[in-house]
């Protein structure tokens, strides 16, 4: 027993990289579970990004699950790493989820748009709605939204819905005036034949942000590998292609 231990001691001497193992992948999860909000799921964007991220994670041997919740209950599933991160996030999230890390290579730009029923209503910027009377609503779990409408909106004039369609039918029947929320989630359900003839329109752009997924801080160590993982998959020309294919369907 002891001549063993005294071997495995000069091996680990004489042959220091059989402690730094340059090949990580056994330490590497076989799983990876990411979430997101059910609007997001159930849209072109949430089947592009799940087709993005699939490969990416799928080169490095890792198979990705994506489900959905409202978006609030996934901000928590992710920040209490129930689940292992957000598949889509603005920038700053991890500002108010410091569980969070950001994959630093980004795949989509939001854009943040300003809905209306009532004609007239024209839009530019978060200051543009600073003393105006609008109802103004949000997604429930967008902290972007919260965090700019909270500064330019008074309180009592301010809420927010778990899912967009309530917001859509809220300003059908003109219970709030102005719906904030990102233009890819919503352009698809303004073409559905239950809201494609509601009168429902732009009134205008209020900021744009870049997303990114965010893991769980106990898979820190992944984030800068899918982020390189997804500049290769750019300069490939392969997240073009399916952002052609997905994104700019009519």
């Amino acid at each position: 027993m002891e001549t063993k231990i005294v071997i495995l001691i000069l091996i680990f001497i004489l042959f220091p990289s059989v402690l730094a193992h340059s090949d990580d992948s056994y330490l590497l999860p076989k799983t990876i579970v990411l979430s997101g909000s059910q609007d997001t799921k159930n849209s072109l964007q949430g089947i592009f990004l799940e087709m993005v991220y699939t490969e990416a994670f799928k080169r490095l041997g890792i198979k990705l699950e994506y489900t959905a919740f409202p978006a609030k209950r996934s901000s928590a599933m992710s920040d209490n790493g129930y689940t292992d991160g957000e598949i889509t996030r603005v920038y700053d999230y991890a500002n108010t989820h410091p569980n969070m890390v950001r994959v630093e290579e980004h795949v989509l730009t939001y854009t943040f748009n300003a809905y209306a029923t009532k004609p007239g209503i024209k839009l530019h910027g978060w200051d543009s709605l600073k003393g105006t009377n609008y109802k103004v609503e949000y997604k429930q779990g967008v902290q972007n939204s919260k965090d700019h409408l909270t500064d330019v909106v008074d309180k009592e004039m301010l809420s927010s819905v778990i899912r967009l369609e309530h917001g859509f039918k809220k300003l059908m029947y003109g219970r709030t005036d102005i719906l904030v929320a990102v233009h890819y989630e919503l352009r698809e359900q303004l073409r559905s034949d239950e809201f494609k003839d509601s009168g429902i329109y732009v009134a205008g752009i209020m900021g744009s942000t870049t997303s990114h997924a965010f893991l769980h801080k106990k898979h820190k160590s992944l984030a800068p590998k899918i982020s390189n993982i997804l500049a290769q998959m750019k300069s490939e020309g392969l997240i073009k292609k399916y952002e052609q294919y997905h994104l700019s369907r009519k």
